[in-house]
C-alpha cells in the first residue's frame, strides 16, 4: 500500500496533525470490521489478522512521522447494524 509517500509528504509540508482514516466505511475500517470482513485468509477473522492491513499501512508512516503519529480515526457505527440484515435477511 502506498502510504509512506503521503506520510512523507505530510513532514515535508510540516503538518502537525497527521491523521490515518480507518473509518466510516473506507477500506482500513473494512478490515476491522468483524461485520464486514468475513476473510479466512491472513486479514480476516480474528482481531489481530483484521488488524494486519492497518498495522501495514501504518507502519511507514509512523516510520516517517516518529512520535508526532497521533490519530487514527475508526468509528462504531457497524454496532448499528445487525449481521441477519448483512446477509441479507430481512
Amino acid at each position: 500500500m502506498q502510504f509512506a509517500r503521503p506520510a512523507a509528504l505530510a513532514v515535508r509540508a510540516r503538518l502537525r496533525l497527521r491523521e490515518i482514516h480507518a473509518g466510516h466505511g473506507y477500506v482500513l475500517s473494512s478490515f476491522l470490521s468483524p461485520h464486514y470482513n468475513r476473510r479466512d485468509d491472513a486479514y480476516g477473522g480474528s482481531a489481530e489478522k483484521r488488524a494486519r492491513c492497518w498495522s501495514r499501512c501504518c507502519a511507514p508512516c509512523a516510520r516517517w512521522w516518529g512520535r508526532t503519529f497521533r490519530l487514527c480515526r475508526i468509528d462504531a457505527n457497524e454496532f448499528r447494524v445487525s449481521d441477519r440484515h448483512h446477509a441479507g435477511t430481512p
